[in-house]
């Protein structure tokens, strides 16, 4: 991400100025860091907003900093019970940017998980490929989007996905990530495969550890 301005702020009429929150828990990730330069250049463009910082002075926060903040708008990440509490407790207006099934009655900005599965499959068909798999963690709704996308390509061109989930080691509710694999699992799982396989991973952090292993 490019260094912050000194003020993250643009003029404008007092009626257009607002006081908004990046609520992006995944700014750890090359993707969340995207998120939050994509916004911040799109409102240096189009808006008058002054971004919430937090307390090293970086334009976002996480959710359960915003309880006590005055914003007049959010634009956030929900992925558990408690950030969904602490952004809608505020009474403005929210936009969620993940794919979690806890944001299906919130306003929602976010990709076509389907579509990528579709994508993936596509591409794995294409290298000439019989056998296909798909890991990722348990019980998340862009994992199960995908997935769907994934196998449905490929049964349409005669192949079929062997689908390896498993229970994620991380803590959502401390922000710890959903995807943290057990390698030992996925060793195990990896070996069982008839190779020459292509397999989709569920996001970029999975692939890794299936390299890995």
């Amino acid at each position: 991400m490019s260094e912050p301005t000194k003020s993250m702020k643009r003029r404008g009429t007092a009626r257009d100025d607002k006081r908004v929150a990046l609520a992006i828990v995944t700014h750890d990730y090359a993707y969340g860091r995207r998120k939050i330069q994509g916004i911040i250049d799109y409102y240096r463009k189009h808006c008058a907003w002054e971004i919430l910082r937090n307390e090293l002075s970086q334009p976002f926060v996480v959710p359960e900093d915003l309880p006590g903040r005055k914003v007049e708008g959010v634009i956030g990440e929900i992925y558990t019970p408690e950030d969904a509490e602490n952004l809608l407790s505020l009474g403005v207006p929210v936009v969620n940017t993940s794919s979690s099934d806890l944001a299906r009655n919130v306003p929602s900005v976010g990709v076509d998980n389907h579509a990528i599965g579709h994508m993936a499959a596509e591409h794995l068909v294409d290298c000439k490929l019989d056998n296909f798999a798909f890991i990722a963690p348990k019980g998340l709704c862009h994992v199960r989007e995908r997935l769907d996308g994934f196998s449905q390509s490929l049964e349409k061109a005669g192949g079929r996905c062997r689908a390896l989930l498993y229970d994620p080691l991380g803590n959502r509710s401390r922000h710890e990530s959903e995807e943290s694999i057990d390698p030992s699992f996925l060793k195990d799982a990896v070996a069982s495969l008839e190779f020459p396989v292509g397999i989709m991973a569920s996001s970029d952090r999975v692939g890794f550890a299936v390299l890995e292993a």
